[in-house]
């Protein structure tokens, strides 16, 4: 139990370093959603757009600059999703590792997400884009948040520990 616990504290306190070290910078994985949008919207087009660095160029009758921030890159759902996983007592080691794989599936859906964003710019206007980026982009990656919770309960047998 102590070895548990201590393992679980070690883990958060990483977690927690390296959300303020990286803070706010993230660029790895800024970088990587960038590109993976980018990619997204070359195979969906069939051209592929400009980018540099973070900024992807859209031209929607006008260029558009479209800038993945840090927090659009999903990383505090991840850290969200990652400190849940280590907090609740009583799963296995081996259940969190393989818990913690869900992360695959939050970042491949929030770069969905982005991509759907670009979507909603391109076929309407880049004021709708900004309102369903604020809103229902949102509530997507929320949903999907949720989801791993679940399925991260249901391969860990947590439901168990809620009901007794």
């Amino acid at each position: 139990m102590k070895n548990e616990l201590k393992c679980r504290m070690s883990v958060i306190t990483i977690l927690i370093i390296a959300l303020l070290y990286f803070y706010p910078k993230y660029d790895i994985l800024v970088e990587y959603i960038t590109q993976s949008v980018v990619f997204l919207y070359s195979l969906y087009f069939k051209i592929e757009p400009v980018y540099y660095g973070n900024t992807i160029f859209l031209n929607f009758d006008t260029i558009i600059l479209l800038t993945v921030s840090p927090e659009c890159s999903g990383l505090i759902v991840i850290f969200i999703f990652l400190f849940v996983v280590w907090m609740i007592p009583k799963v296995s080691i081996q259940h969190r590792l393989i818990g913690s794989l869900l992360i695959i599936v939050i970042l491949l859906g929030n770069v969905f997400r982005l991509f759907i964003d670009i979507l909603v710019g391109n076929t309407f206007n880049v004021d709708i884009l900004r309102i369903y980026h604020s809103t229902i982009s949102q509530l997507f990656i929320l949903v999907i948040l949720c989801g791993c919770f679940i399925i991260f309960m249901k391969i860990s047998k947590s439901e168990q520990l809620v009901n007794k």
